[in-house]
């Protein structure tokens, strides 16, 4: 089917996607061994309360500095900004081998998200340069459903790894193959930037006047920050529930780390298609909705099958809305994503900070599972601003760029 698709399109395109496709597998491998297990760690070796938040907090807190990678990154080729951050803050995670206490644990998984966060911004203007309009969400699509093929396979062993070789042998194995995919994606070629320049803006509050110049993008990011702030809120409570509420195992944690990167893999098509045709928009009120099912899920089920299903409403969330929002960016703002996502991603920091450090401290106030529900209840209330955002989009007669798809999804 892919290869039906991909004799369509043009050979720099297809060579860059086939190269992307490679490093997301080898990516799926490296994520499946180490990001369903970071917290989880953390909380065997000890960790507070604080440390656990800040450990969920981490990957969030550290887009803060997301303006200045977008900033910088403007009007320059993008994939440096991509691959050597990755390089290093990857292999930064073989140094877990050298400890067995909670805080310098902490103190290396902070720094590795701080540097990987930098190519966050970067990524989407690269992606909008690599890949055509027409059919972009169908090749991210394929793209993510190789990454989480991967991670699926790798999610499955890693629990018993884990068991066996403990995470000191498991987290460099990861490592390394961070490393290798970043190594890899070096080899795309990125086209010389055609658009025109004068947008680039050096400081955050230059920045920040997005949100005033565009008013539907400033809809979007009131809806993202009150999403924002009740999902990650429940970022520290589903690991410690798993944990100290249910008393699952590392082999467990990996079936439930295993059926969301099934159902991620599974969504990340049909999402692609669906944004391609009716535009990203939907794709994230639907998302926002699932994350919503996720969280009552846990508080009304208290069980592993009620964590299952809610690991499945996540999975197939979260592929909406990675492949929703990127496509958002685009559609908003055809030639300057790296911008517009530079503002979302730092607002997305300080979201990142205020919800698991939120959630971490409302847990023993209300009890966890209270938490939980707070958290899912506030989350929907993001729904609000966005479908305003989807309106005002409307009216303005906004559409996806290049829209005529002339690519239809009857021809993959």
């Amino acid at each position: 089917m892919i290869r039906r698709f991909l004799s369509q399109i043009d050979p720099l395109t297809r060579r860059n996607f086939n190269l992307d496709f490679l490093s997301a597998g080898v990516f799926g491998l490296y994520a499946g061994l180490l990001m369903p297990f970071i917290v989880v760690i953390g909380i065997r070796l000890g960790a507070s309360n604080l440390a656990v938040g800040l450990l969920s907090a981490a990957p969030c807190a550290a887009s803060l500095l997301s303006f200045h990678w977008a900033s910088v990154s403007q009007d320059r080729p993008k994939l440096p900004f991509v691959v050597w951050p990755n390089i290093i803050g990857q292999g930064l995670i073989v140094l877990v081998a050298f400890v067995a206490s909670p805080w310098p644990y902490t103190a290396i998984i902070i720094a590795f998200w701080l540097i990987t966060s930098v190519p966050s911004a970067p990524y989407a203007g690269l992606m909008e340069a690599i890949y055509p309009a027409d059919y972009r969400g169908r090749l991210l699509g394929y793209v993510r459903t190789a990454m989480a093929f991967c991670q699926l396979i790798a999610v499955f062993v890693a629990g018993p790894i884990l068991d066996a070789l403990g995470y000191r042998i498991a987290f460099p194995i990861a490592a390394g193959l961070g490393v290798l995919s970043s190594v890899i994606f070096a080899r795309v070629k990125e086209p010389a930037s055609d658009s025109p320049r004068g947008y680039r803006r050096t400081g955050l509050v230059s920045q920040m006047r997005l949100l005033k110049e565009d008013r539907a993008f400033a809809l979007w990011e009131l809806g993202f920050f009150i999403f924002g702030v009740g999902n990650l809120s429940l970022a520290p409570l589903y690991p410690i529930f798993q944990v100290k509420y249910l008393g699952l195992s590392n082999a467990q944690v990996g079936i439930v780390a295993a059926l969301w990167a099934a159902a991620w893999m599974v969504a990340y098509p049909v999402w692609g298609s669906l944004v391609d045709r009716r535009g990203p928009g939907k794709a994230i009120i639907a998302s926002v909705v699932l994350f919503g099912a996720c969280g009552l899920s846990y508080f009304f089920g208290q069980s592993l099958p009620a964590v299952l299903l809610a690991s499945v409403f996540s999975g197939v969330g979260e592929a909406a809305i990675d492949i929703g929002w990127m496509n958002e960016c685009m559609k908003l703002a055809p030639g300057r994503v790296s911008l517009y996502s530079g503002v979302h991603l730092t607002l997305l920091g300080v979201r990142g900070t205020i919800g698991p450090l939120l959630g971490s401290a409302l847990a023993p106030l209300l009890g966890l599972t209270n938490a939980i529900l707070v958290g899912a209840l506030v989350l929907l209330l993001g729904l609000a601003p966005m479908l305003l955002a989807l309106k005002r989009e409307d009216r303005e007669g906004r559409r996806v760029p290049g829209g005529n798809h002339s690519l239809r999804p009857s021809a993959v």
